[in-house]
């Protein structure tokens, strides 16, 4: 896919999760897309890098990431 149409989709997700975080009742929904576009940063950062020990320490911080807010929302509930 595009990196410029990545770039963008990523921070109209990052926006609309924010909105739906801080200003309406739909927490958990604006972390799941906050979670979301911070993933795809993440994972374009790591296609650009050239050092292997660095792509696979960028993926894994995308994972704890996305792990940690799931745990967050299933504590919630």
């Amino acid at each position: 896919m595009n990196k410029k149409i990545l770039s963008s989709t990523a921070t109209i997700l990052f926006i609309l999760g924010l909105i739906l975080a801080f200003f309406t009742g739909l927490s958990s929904i604006g972390l799941i897309l906050i979670t979301i576009s911070i993933g795809i940063t993440c994972i374009q950062l790591a296609d650009s890098l050239s050092n292997k020990v660095l792509k696979i320490l960028v993926y894994l911080i995308t994972l704890i990431l996305i792990i940690t807010v799931i745990v967050f929302i299933l504590t919630i509930y």
